[in-house]
């Protein structure tokens, strides 16, 4: 086989070319992925528009810790915004481009999601380290909405590079410095402190619980990544909140708290796929088993089965096991047989990739992300909202729990009775419960309803609170549609013309 000649007459290294196509596979990977993410799940959750007037606030007080006031039972009372700074880069991002912003944004936190996964891949060959973060991509598709969650889920492709590219002595500066930040985007970072603590531990019993430098460099990371975490405006208080939201048994009134087999298992499959082609592998190649991920994997899986909004973190701490399996997968095929099913699929899976980043950024382009601003959304008051602005003065509003990020975005100068941020905000324990009975007109409806004297109550058509107020002496029907029920009390309505 001739060798290429450079310009000047030298030979161009035979693996120079490859690298030039591994490079271009790359940004072709990394574009299909940001496509995916982007046209394929483009649902908004309700929390984005709270976060979005969380960042407003922040940026326009200039201030990171602030006073309650979008609450009208607990106005004036600190509250831990532990996601802060995601909150900062969301509403910047929405500033600079509106919704679109927010889209771009999420496909660069996909492709840096990517990057971080091949990179603890490296050494592996490149279908294996492919192959495994189009596993990641696809079974975490599902999750990848507006959700500060995405800032955990880059934070652990971070964690996982470290802990398989660096020695402990040279992550742990980086270690302690992506827990600081961590702190300050999103309150998973104890699921961090997990995967890492589970990666010390099983590397020491791999050893045969012997200690050296090593050893006592991973032990004293956990501790300190611990410490790195108060690095934060509010100290311990991102942890009491935590340990709050886990603790409350009433977080199993939201949906995202429930266990696994409550949901749909279209939903699921991404995980279930995971889990099942995991177990399949470990069982054929029992020796090429990478214990600190499965054991970390693992234990993230138990809790996804239990509340299945952890079911999107098993993939990242999951990729150094499916890397080792499917390299000895490849091993068994044989070096030549692999390079040889390689070279054939590749061309073609880089022009499937092509068509896919072309149509996918096509059809982003082309359709109008479907947000309340849009057009009429099923799960949120649009029609009401206008109502309210062009019609009612600002008042206090006993509202929908999912709708109060919602209204305090949209209506800033109203106060709502509740909102999703309820472990963040830490209203008392019970409350959640208190407001369902309420809107379900329990024994006891009356006086919940009263709390704080609401001007407005803006619910669900079909709730039995909008059908019982038809008939509740004081309250005037303004607004209805087939989404909402909008509710005025008289008096406060009269005040209003009195006093515009």
């Amino acid at each position: 086989m001739r060798r290429a000649m450079a310009g000047d007459g030298l030979p161009v290294p035979a693996e120079e070319p490859a690298r030039r196509g591994h490079r271009a596979f790359l940004l072709l990977f990394l574009a299909a992925s940001a496509a995916a993410v982007v046209s394929l799940q483009r649902q908004v959750d309700p929390d984005l528009f709270w976060h979005l007037r969380g960042g407003l606030d922040i940026l326009r007080s200039e201030r990171i810790v602030l006073p309650e006031s979008w609450n009208y039972l607990f106005e004036g009372r600190p509250w831990v915004n532990q996601q802060w700074a995601t909150e900062v880069l969301f509403y910047s991002a929405f500033r600079w481009g509106g919704y679109g912003g927010l889209l771009v944004l999420k496909g660069l936190l996909a492709c840096a999601m990517v990057l971080f996964a091949l990179a603890a891949l490296r050494g592996r060959s490149l279908a294996v380290r492919f192959l495994c973060a189009g596993v990641f991509v696809g079974t975490t598709l599902h999750y990848f909405i507006f959700r500060t969650h995405l800032m955990s889920l880059l934070c652990t492709a971070v964690l996982v590079f470290l802990l398989e590219r660096r020695g402990a002595r040279d992550r742990l500066p980086w270690v302690l410095l992506l827990f600081a930040l961590w702190a300050n985007l999103h309150a998973l970072f104890g699921l961090g402190l997990l995967i890492l603590g589970l990666w010390v531990v099983v590397r020491w019993l791999q050893g045969r619980g012997r200690f050296n430098a090593e050893v006592l460099w991973d032990a004293a990371s956990v501790p300190l990544a611990c410490a790195a975490t108060l690095a934060n405006p509010f100290g311990w208080g991102v942890w009491q909140t935590a340990f709050s939201a886990l603790g409350d048994p009433e977080t199993k009134l939201v949906t995202e708290w429930w266990p696994i087999w409550r949901h749909s298992l279209d939903q699921n499959l991404g995980f279930l796929f995971l889990v099942l082609l995991a177990a399949a592998l470990a069982l054929l190649f029992p020796r090429r088993v990478h214990w600190p991920s499965l054991a970390a994997s693992c234990a993230i899986a138990a809790l996804g089965v239990q509340h299945v909004r952890f079911t999107s973190d098993v993939a990242l701490p999951a990729l150094p096991l499916l890397g080792s399996l499917l390299a000895a997968v490849e091993e068994a095929l044989g070096e030549a047989r692999t390079q040889r099913i390689v070279c054939r699929v590749l061309p073609v899976l880089t022009g499937a990739l092509v068509v896919f980043s072309a149509a996918g950024f096509a059809f982003a382009a082309a359709t109008p992300l479907v947000t309340p601003g849009d057009r009429l959304r099923v799960d949120y008051p649009v029609r009401a909202v206008a109502w309210m602005k062009a019609n009612a003065p600002p008042g206090r509003i006993f509202n929908e729990y999912a709708w109060g990020g919602y209204l305090a975005w949209e209506l800033p100068r109203c106060r709502t009775f509740i909102d999703p941020r309820t472990g963040v905000l830490l209203f008392p324990r019970g409350f959640v419960g208190e407001w369902k009975r309420a809107v379900e007109t329990r024994p006891g409806w009356r006086e919940t309803l009263e709390r704080g004297r609401p001007d407005y109550v803006l619910v669900l058509s079909d709730n039995y609170i909008a059908a019982q107020l038809t008939a509740e002496p004081g309250w005037e029907l303004l607004f209805r549609d087939n989404v909402s029920v909008l509710y005025g009390r008289r008096a406060a309505l009269q005040k209003g013309k009195e006093h515009p």
